[in-house]
């Protein structure tokens, strides 16, 4: 069975953490997978295409051990900040050059991010999961949000590749 292609589109207003949020997915992804079944097979940040010294544009590519080719996980925090919207950019890197199934990224609720995530559904079959950022009052409260939706997002990530062992 092959993976179901799928992207994770982390949608709000700008500074509701969107961005922190897709960072704790990075970490939870290299700490977590190395202390289950998974295995990080080959990793590759692409830091200039990043679209800022504090965004980050990954490719990770993981394995269980038993399958010949890995699933490949690309993850892009930057995407919608104007006026370039570098999501269109970051997409076209992690899907059609790195050939990712997976990809977490950033999109405001409507407009040319959410453009770039439809083109992808439509052109290389992705299917969208569209992500609310939940917002909180304090940023301690924020962290703890952040933290969460990043929990709940690699639980789904982790649904998926257990649903293409079967």
């Amino acid at each position: 069975m092959e993976i179901k292609k799928t992207i994770f589109a982390l949608y709000g207003t700008r500074n509701v953490g969107k961005t922190e949020t897709i960072k704790i997915i990075y970490d939870l992804l290299k700490k977590d997978l190395l202390k289950t079944k998974y295995s990080i097979s080959k990793c590759e940040e692409y830091p200039e295409e990043a679209g800022g010294e504090k965004e980050i544009l990954v490719v990770m590519e993981i394995n269980d051990g038993i399958k010949n080719d890995g699933i490949k996980i690309g993850i892009a925090s930057q995407g919608d900040s104007p006026p370039c919207f570098i999501i269109d950019k970051s997409l076209k890197k992690l899907i059609e050059e790195k050939q990712c199934q997976i990809v977490v990224c950033a999109t405001k609720n409507w407009g040319k991010t959410c453009e770039a995530v439809y083109k992808y559904e439509n052109k290389f079959e992705f299917k969208p999961d569209w992500i609310t950022k939940e917002v909180a009052v304090s940023e301690k409260k924020q962290n703890c949000i952040n933290k969460k939706q990043a929990n709940e997002v690699l639980e789904k990530i982790e649904n998926l590749i257990k649903k293409d062992k079967q």
